[in-house]
Parts: C-alpha cells; sequence; structure tokens
C-alpha cells in the first residue's frame, strides 16, 4: 500500500525583516537609538514590501537598564513601530532572540 503525500503552500507568502531592532533616533546617545549600527528598525518596516519584523533583546549584554522596565520599554517600542509602520494586512512582531 502507498502513501501519498499532500504539500499544501500558502498562497501569500510574508517577508520578514530580521536585526538587532535598533532605531536611528535623532539627539540620542545611546547606542541602541543613536543609528550608529546603520540600522533603523522602524524605517525598515515602512519598506512596502515587508510584512512583520523580528528583533533582539539583550539588556545586560548591551548595558542597559533597569533590566525588566528598560525590556519592557524596549518591547513597547517595537509594538508602537509595527502599529505606524506596517500594513493593516499583517501587523506582526515577534522577539527572535532575548535574554534577561
Amino acid at each position: 500500500m502507498g502513501f501519498r503525500r499532500v504539500y499544501l503552500f500558502p498562497t501569500i507568502w510574508l517577508i520578514g525583516h530580521s536585526d538587532e531592532g535598533y532605531y536611528n533616533w535623532r539627539n540620542s546617545t545611546d547606542n541602541i537609538y543613536d543609528g550608529g549600527s546603520g540600522e533603523d528598525f522602524g524605517t525598515d518596516l515602512a519598506i512596502d514590501t515587508i510584512d512583520f519584523g523580528t528583533f533582539h533583546l539583550y539588556p545586560q549584554q548591551w548595558a542597559e537598564g533597569p533590566v525588566q522596565q528598560w525590556g519592557l520599554d524596549y518591547i513597547q517600542q517595537h509594538i508602537d513601530s509595527m502599529y505606524v509602520h506596517l500594513s493593516e494586512r499583517a501587523r506582526e512582531c515577534q522577539i527572535d532572540k532575548w535574554e534577561l
């Protein structure tokens, strides 16, 4: 008796953006927000072919703190960026790698 495999492929593919999640905010002196890394999470999400974004969260390694509050604020900033820059069709954002 043979087996048949059925493969279902989605009709819509989502394109994701993954990086550290840093920003490029004017007048910031914090390396997470000053654009020195060449990244800007919000600007990258504004690219019309990007459907969702991922970011990393390492407050202790990045010497940010207090760790818990800073981490919650960082997550909220990414949620806010998601709602501002992603279309109504795909509003997804996830923490890709993290450590507290």
